[in-house]
C-alpha cells in the first residue's frame, strides 16, 4: 500500500501542505501488516499516478477529481501535520476521507 504526503520541505520534521502547490512529495510504503516498509522523498508525483493507493491532503480546498477519477482515495489530515502524525491517524482510521 502506498500513501502520498505532500509536505513542505525534504527535511525529517516536514509538515503537510497543498498538494497542487507542493515542491515535495513524501512517499510512504506499507507492507502486508502496515508497517512503514520505506518512505521516499521526491519532487513530483508523476510517477505515483499508477501506484498510488492514498494521497493525504490538508483539509478539502483543493480540486482532487483527477486523482478521485483514476480511484486514487484522497484522505483529510489535519494542517501542519508532520509525517508521524499522519502514519498514526492513517492507523488509527483517523483520516476522513475526500468524496
Amino acid at each position: 500500500m502506498t500513501i502520498i504526503v505532500p509536505v513542505d520541505s525534504a527535511s525529517a520534521d516536514a509538515n503537510i501542505v497543498k498538494f497542487l502547490t507542493a515542491e515535495n512529495f513524501v512517499e510512504i510504503v506499507l507492507d502486508e501488516e502496515n508497517k512503514i516498509k520505506t518512505t521516499n522523498l521526491y519532487t513530483t508525483v508523476d510517477h505515483f499516478f499508477d501506484t498510488c493507493d492514498y494521497i493525504v491532503v490538508p483539509g478539502n480546498s483543493e480540486d482532487m477529481s483527477e486523482y478521485l477519477e483514476a480511484g486514487i482515495q484522497i484522505l483529510m489530515a489535519t494542517p501542519g501535520s508532520d509525517i508521524d502524525d499522519i502514519y498514526e491517524s492513517f492507523m488509527f482510521r483517523e483520516l476522513h476521507e475526500l468524496s
